[in-house]
């Protein structure tokens, strides 16, 4: 399957679930190139879709598309119910403004640091419920996700094979979709970290509205650090070869000062 490409983003919720992106596509300007998109950001092949500009004024897909690989940055609406999807050309952040984004919605976090993470109570596809005591006695890492974010679909090999590489660590992926969606992302991206769903109140609480995002807690459950870490794979973390390097230095940092070194 041809993958999507994409630079420097963070998926962002509005009403509905929105996403702004930069990056391209390569997929080809037809329909089955439009087939290809929707299923690379698993969106249902029956979902109403639009396409538009800057202004707001209708694209075609093929014109749309030609935006994108021009380099132009775009944004992904999806609205339920009703299951409406919206893409729109988007103002391409530069680095610093993207790193300016991720500085304000970092500040957003509810929890500072040293704090407990507020209780929980999630389902996860593994039928079970697990609360905070599921992550008791050991550093752990939580990756919040959704099903349509596309950096969060390009970092999956990465994951797991970060997952891989550090059995020491509680890891958990948690997403604000249903099951099914849930389960359509694993079966499709193959991402192999345990899940828990419907956790939008959650996410809330924590403040978290931009994805992906990760929480890393200490055995006692306390905050050490959140970060938002969407950016372009390189070769080897696309191919599953290497861990997610962003989010392997940033825990190995903070696990380093939690203990004294």
């Amino acid at each position: 399957m041809k993958r999507i490409l994409p630079a420097l983003l963070s998926c962002a919720l509005a009403l509905g679930a929105a996403a702004a992106h930069a990056g391209t596509f390569d997929v080809p300007p037809t329909p089955e190139g439009e087939r290809q998109l929707l299923k690379q950001l698993s969106i249902d092949a029956d979902a109403k879709l639009s396409y538009l500009d800057i202004q707001g004024k209708s694209l075609t897909f093929v014109e749309f598309l030609a935006q994108v690989k021009g380099g132009q940055g775009w944004s992904l609406t999806k609205t339920s119910p009703g299951n409406l999807v919206k893409f729109q050309i988007q103002k391409k952040l530069t680095a610093e403004e993207a790193a300016a984004l991720r500085e304000k919605e970092t500040a957003a976090f509810k929890v500072k640091a040293g704090q407990p993470l507020p209780d929980f109570l999630l389902k996860g596809l593994d039928g079970k419920l697990h609360d905070k005591g599921t992550l008791a006695g050991k550093y752990s890492v939580l990756s919040f996700f959704f099903e349509a974010c596309a950096p969060c679909i390009a970092e999956v090999p990465s994951l797991n094979k970060f997952r891989e590489l550090h059995p020491e660590l509680n890891l958990l992926a948690v997403t604000f979709d249903d099951q099914a969606k849930a389960q359509r992302f694993l079966d499709r991206h193959k991402l192999n970290w345990p899940v828990l769903i419907e956790s939008r109140a959650f996410n809330q609480s924590l403040g978290i509205n931009s994805y992906p995002s990760f929480v890393v807690l200490d055995p006692q459950g306390r905050l050490l650090g959140f970060k938002q870490l969407g950016q372009t794979p390189s070769e080897d973390e696309a191919a599953g070869r290497a861990e997610h390097a962003a989010l392997a230095a940033w825990v190995k940092q903070l696990l380093a000062k939690d203990k004294g070194g």
